[in-house]
């Protein structure tokens, strides 16, 4: 926590836990006399796709390679678990470290934030598919089975769901966060999201992809504004995310 929260990060302490739940075996850290210096994350869905993220160090102790050291043996993890695509969202300054490692881009995401309630009504709360069909709805869209994680974050919050549709959220250090959300239109999205939007004042983050003008345009319906614009990197086989499905993501640490 003290490293992300030094970052400007939204981690709270039951995203870290979260990670170490799902990633115990590749959850990394240099630690320089006692003090955790530098973090490294590679959550694995499966082996079709990982997830690099949380890859921070102590501001007193950059410049010193510890996150390329880190990032480094991460992906050897990766190869000798045999994962065939890892991703990330790297930020403008990251770009450059992990094109090192033969990341490439493959598209931008962007971060919305509001923060003021939305003034649409929400419809009433709707809980129809079970978990496995939500996680049969992900695989679709983010072409990898993440159950492993919708469970975690199904035990934090409750998704809003209806056929061919479902929304999580959860709270964040700075702002409670939207995602993620599949839906089949942009009317069941509407339908989710807005039951989400209104359990809280805000503030609120949400991240989506601008591949999918449906989801810019909701999020701009409900009062949100870019707020920052990060890339989404790839290494390995392409494994593309179907963006017609996706209206939010579960994090940059998620995917």
């Amino acid at each position: 926590m003290e490293l992300s929260t030094e970052a400007g990060w939204n981690q709270t302490p039951s995203d870290w836990s979260m990670l170490l739940d799902l990633a115990t075996e590749s959850c990394f850290g240099l630690e320089i006399d006692g003090l955790l210096a530098a973090t490294t994350t590679l959550v694995c869905y499966g082996r079709s796709l990982a997830w690099l993220g949380m890859v921070l160090t102590r501001s007193r102790y950059r410049g010193r390679g510890f996150a390329h050291r880190l990032i480094a043996h991460a992906l050897t993890v990766a190869n000798q678990r045999a994962i065939r695509t890892v991703k990330l969202d790297a930020t403008e300054m990251g770009l450059p470290l992990y094109q090192k490692f033969d990341f490439r881009i493959e598209q931008t995401i962007e971060r919305y934030v509001s923060t003021v309630r939305p003034q649409r009504s929400p419809g009433p709360s709707t809980h129809l598919l079970t978990l496995t069909q939500i996680a049969q709805l992900d695989r679709a869209t983010c072409r990898a089975g993440r159950s492993n994680v919708l469970r975690l974050l199904a035990e934090r919050s409750p998704p809003a769901s209806e056929h061919g549709a479902f929304v999580f959220s959860r709270p964040g250090l700075r702002a409670r966060f939207l995602g993620p959300c599949s839906a089949s239109s942009a009317e069941s999205a509407l339908r989710l999201v807005s039951q989400h939007l209104s359990r809280d004042d805000g503030p609120w983050f949400w991240d989506l992809l601008p591949s999918n003008p449906a989801a810019a345009s909701l999020a701009s319906e409900f009062g949100f504004q870019v707020n920052r614009t990060l890339v989404r990197m790839v290494r390995g086989a392409d494994l593309v995310t179907n963006a017609a499905t996706s209206f939010a993501t579960a994090g940059f640490e998620l995917g």
